[in-house]
């Protein structure tokens, strides 16, 4: 069975309906918020391991184990071997997932890019068609392409450093040029595609954005409060145009709406260790997760910062991570021959039993965990209770769990 083990910290998300994209913002909360962590890869039918996960909106989860890629529907609790399907590449890396559960690959061997559709569970090998342009090679698989829910990938090719950025259109069967465009750069490398269909890439030295639909490109890093030249390569994109630029020293949030900038490292509770240039994400509400030595959460609502990794039965270790709209995280744990992927899952404020609801077992337990204004810390599970948060468990958590009181 999945271990779980739950962790609280700030969570709150409306929906707003634009032209073409459903995003999460972040709206004002004094609260915390309840995770259940549940080992995926250890599930009855799951391969045992796992590495690089992808997550959706629907929670559901592709990931690599080895060469063969898996998909795990979180609704009916099931695995499906993808690469042992007919007609899929005999080897894959790097899944990338989108909401109709459509997986673009890697084939580590020859960097062919193969897209799977669900629905049909067909395989595409998008190098392999006519007018695909150059070849997939770059400095690392992992960010050299991206899927949105569009179909539409986005993908470096040509010289292994200094290649083009593309976009290939399912639908259509065609390659727009994403680089060399008027105010953009005339190479690139890592690159990331949104559903707003804006793409953004390194383009050596700088960080750029290009809109697909306005034929438009923006060079985010020398805009006002930018980091100018020299920000490593490390790009995660939201659907509302956001950045996360992570470095060795910093990670920066780029907020598209107010074209401002945001240096997580001057912050307090920045973690220390080594960074990792890759394997990070951004959601719509601005959280970011990202690996510096361990695997860390940035939630913007309180500007704190959580340890995913070594936490209850979490082992440390591992890089990856992919954040959903509704917060959910899928996260590698553990280390290269012997990671497992794990899923983060919100539940509701006060929900310490993990029944997706507060009641009057929570109102029980939260009896156990007073310790009093300015008393605490609070110790294991109730963490869940100290809403506001300041370190205790006093009066002003118990009228919050009030609020959230179900009674069922």
């Amino acid at each position: 069975m999945g271990k779980r083990k739950h962790y609280s910290f700030a969570y709150c998300c409306r929906l707003v309906v634009g032209v073409s994209v459903i995003a999460c913002l972040c709206c004002p909360s004094a609260g915390a918020k309840d995770y259940e962590f549940s080992n995926i890869t250890e599930l009855p039918g799951g391969p045992g391991q796992g590495n690089a996960p992808s997550i959706n909106p629907s929670g559901d989860i592709a990931f690599h184990q080895g060469t063969t890629i898996h998909f795990f529907d979180r609704s009916a609790g099931t695995f499906l071997n993808v690469s042992a399907l007919p007609g899929a590449p005999p080897q894959a890396w790097f899944p990338k997932l989108n909401s109709s559960g459509n997986i673009a690959m890697i084939n580590p061997d020859n960097r062919d890019l193969w897209l799977f559709e669900a629905d049909t569970q067909a395989f595409t090998n998008i190098s392999a068609l006519g007018g695909y342009p150059g070849n997939s090679a770059a400095h690392g698989l992992r960010d050299v392409f991206d899927l949105n829910d569009h179909n539409r990938v986005s993908f470096h090719s040509g010289d292994l450093n200094f290649g083009d950025i593309y976009v290939y259109d399912h639908a259509a069967g065609t390659f727009p040029k994403v680089t060399d465009q008027p105010g953009g750069p005339t190479k690139g490398r890592e690159n990331t595609i949104n559903n707003a269909d804006q793409i953004a890439y390194m383009g050596f030295p700088d960080i750029y954005v290009y809109d697909l639909g306005a034929d438009t490109t923006t060079n985010v890093t020398d805009l006002p409060g930018g980091p100018g030249t020299g920000v490593s390569s490390a790009i995660s994109l939201n659907d509302r145009g956001d950045l996360a630029l992570v470095s060795p020293t910093d990670v920066v949030y780029y907020e598209a709406a107010t074209s401002s900038f945001l240096y997580l490292a001057t912050l307090p509770g920045f973690p220390a260790g080594s960074s990792s240039s890759s394997a990070n994400d951004l959601s719509d509400r601005g959280e970011i997760t990202f690996w510096r030595t361990d695997q860390h959460y940035y939630d913007p609502l309180d500007q704190s910062f959580t340890k995913l990794t070594d936490q209850g039965p979490v082992p440390d270790g591992g890089m990856e991570s992919s954040i959903g709209c509704i917060g959910q995280i899928a996260f590698a744990a553990g280390y290269v021959s012997v990671e497992d992927i794990y899923l983060a899952i919100p539940l509701p404020r006060g929900d310490v039993d993990g029944d997706s609801d507060v009641d009057l077992e929570d109102h029980a337990a939260f009896a156990d965990c007073m310790t009093g204004p300015n008393d605490g810390p609070p110790e294991g599970a109730c963490n869940a209770f100290d809403f506001e948060p300041d370190h205790d468990v006093d009066l002003r958590d118990f009228a919050v769990l009030q609020a959230a009181f179900a009674g069922d």
